[in-house]
């Protein structure tokens, strides 16, 4: 298992590839250590199958490592929030 713990955004590079292998609408996506811990939890939750659920479980369980137990409760709380379970 990877550990992940860092202080700075984790971003993410997304592209639409076009014709002849050209890439558009290129942006990228910052988010806290937080805001990613949260959003894996959604994915948990929300997973179509038990397998999609374990994988989102074990990148929330990186995420939250290097976390306060305080952060990590308020990120399931949010992400209980965010799924309307």
């Amino acid at each position: 298992m990877i550990k992940i713990k860092t202080t700075r955004p984790v971003g993410a590079r997304i592209a639409d590839i076009g014709a002849n292998g050209r890439e558009y609408n290129i942006r990228n996506l910052d988010m806290t250590q937080t805001q990613a811990l949260t959003q894996a939890l959604v994915l948990a939750l929300c997973a179509p199958t038990d397998a999609k659920a374990q994988q989102a479980a074990e990148l929330a369980e990186q995420f939250a490592q290097g976390l306060s137990a305080a952060t990590v409760d308020q990120c399931k709380a949010d992400a209980l929030a965010e799924s309307d379970l």
